[in-house]
C-alpha cells in the first residue's frame, strides 16, 4: 500500500512513464530473445527462464546481449563471434516490427492518463528503446497523443539504469513549466528495479507498477522509502497521484503542447 505524501514535499509537476512493462506488455521482448537464441543460434540451452527474465527486465538489447554473450561464455560458446552485436540487435528490432501486434496497452492505463490529465501535469516518457520502435508502439497504440515529450536512447545518453534519460525529463519538464522544479516533483512510474533505480538517482519520486502484481527483483538494494513506492494496484498509483499533486482547483494546469 503507498504511504501518503508528506505534506513538507513540493507538489508533482510531472508524470514520465516508462513503456515496455509499464505501459505496454513486454513478453515480446522475452520472446525476442529467446527466439534468436533457439531459433538464428540454435542454442535453446541457453534460452533466458523465467528467472534470468525478471532479472534482466527493463536493460537495454545492447546490455540483454551482454548478458547473454556472458551466460553463453560460461557454455564456452562465444556469442560475438556466433552474431555479433550489431546483427544481434538489428534482428531483435526486426523482431519487433514483426511482432507488433501482440503488443497491447496495460490494463489501467487509460484511468491514469485521465487522471493524471485533469491535474495538468506535464507528460512524458523516458526509455531504453530507440524513437523508431517506441514511436511505432505508441502510435499503433494510439498512446502518444498524451505526451508532451519522449526520451529515448540516442547513442549519447546511458540506458537505464544509469541516470540519465531522467535527467534529460527533469531538463524538459523545466522548459515546458518554466520553472526551476526540483527533481522530486518529477513522478516516474516504472515496471522494474532497472528503471526505478535510473529514476531514483536521478532523484525523482518513483512508483513501481509491477506487472500482474509480480516481484520486484532487487540485487543491490531496497526500493522502499519516501520516494520509491510501490503500487499494488492502479488505484494505488492514482491515490498517490492525487495526494501528491494536491487539488485540482489550486492547480493552474498546464494543457496541451
Amino acid at each position: 500500500m503507498l504511504d501518503r505524501c508528506s505534506s513538507a514535499m513540493k507538489p508533482t509537476r510531472a508524470v514520465i512513464f516508462d513503456v515496455d512493462g509499464t505501459l505496454l506488455t513486454d513478453t515480446i521482448h522475452q520472446d525476442k530473445h529467446n527466439f534468436l537464441i533457439s531459433q538464428v543460434l540454435h542454442r535453446p540451452d541457453l534460452s533466458l527462464s523465467a528467472e534470468e527474465w525478471q532479472r534482466i527486465r527493463g536493460l537495454s538489447d545492447d546490455d540483454a546481449y551482454r548478458y547473454i554473450a556472458t551466460k553463453a561464455a560460461a557454455y564456452t560458446f562465444a556469442l560475438d563471434t556466433a552474431l555479433p552485436e550489431a546483427t544481434y540487435l538489428a534482428l531483435a528490432r526486426s523482431y519487433v516490427n514483426d511482432h507488433i501486434e501482440e503488443i497491447s496497452i496495460r490494463p489501467g492505463v487509460h484511468e491514469l492518463l485521465s487522471v493524471i490529465e485533469q491535474f495538468g501535469l506535464v507528460i512524458g516518457v523516458a526509455t531504453n528503446a530507440d524513437w523508431p520502435e517506441t514511436e511505432k508502439k505508441l502510435s499503433r497504440t494510439r498512446l502518444a497523443k498524451y505526451f508532451h515529450f519522449f526520451i529515448c536512447l540516442d547513442g549519447v545518453m546511458e540506458p537505464k539504469p544509469a541516470p540519465d534519460l531522467y535527467r534529460r525529463g527533469i531538463g524538459l519538464v523545466r522548459d515546458i513549466v518554466s520553472s526551476n522544479i526540483v527533481p522530486e516533483q518529477v513522478l516516474a512510474i516504472e515496471d522494474t528495479y532497472m528503471g526505478a533505480l535510473a529514476a531514483q538517482r536521478a532523484g525523482c519520486r518513483v512508483i513501481v507498477w509491477p506487472q500482474d502484481g509480480g516481484e520486484i527483483y532487487a540485487n543491490d538494494m531496497t526500493l522502499a522509502g519516501q520516494n520509491v513506492l510501490i503500487a499494488t494496484s492502479i488505484h494505488d498509483s492514482i491515490k498517490y497521484i492525487c495526494d501528491s499533486a494536491g487539488e485540482i482547483s489550486s492547480r493552474e494546469p498546464f494543457g496541451h503542447f
